[in-house]
């Protein structure tokens, strides 16, 4: 019997701190709204060659977009150390031209420590030159609004 296969865990880690997003904002007079994932149609299932179903999809621009006073953010979501897909970098770099409103909101474990109650790390980055530069590092999720507000 096959088990079934489970998302790795740098996604895990992602949909907790997506999660940790959307309840926290709220509180600072934010709104994160999420992309959702695209809906299974007839027209979008296809056949793979194993037998399997498979979907077409356009890929999601990015996580999701975080409403601020200043304004509307995209943001994309980072667990440790994930880095952004192709599709990703180049749409951040087209909307950054446009507006610099493109943004990778990251959280990282810093397990080098070996207290476990050590803080996570919080990070605002911007794709620059096609490099993520870090505009802001805190270990307070509450920081990441502060910036954008």
């Amino acid at each position: 019997m096959k088990m079934p296969r489970s998302k790795p865990k740098i996604y895990k880690g992602e949909a907790i701190f997506e999660n940790d997003l959307a309840r926290s904002a709220k509180f600072f007079k934010c709104r994160y709204v999420k992309i959702p994932d695209a809906i299974k149609t007839r027209d979008s299932l296809i056949k793979k060659k194993g037998g399997g179903h498979g979907m077409i999809e356009a890929p999601r621009p990015c996580d999701g977009v975080l409403s601020t006073v200043k304004g509307n953010f995209l943001v994309e979501l980072k667990f440790d150390d994930g880095r952004l897909k192709e599709h990703q970098a180049a749409l951040s770099n087209e909307i950054n031209r446009i507006n610099g409103s493109f943004y990778v909101l990251r959280k990282r474990l810093n397990r080098r420590r070996k207290n476990p109650l050590t803080k996570p790390i919080y990070s605002v980055e911007k794709l620059e030159d096609n490099k993520l530069k870090i505009m802001l590092k805190s270990e307070k999720i509450e920081d990441l609004y502060q910036f954008f507000s």
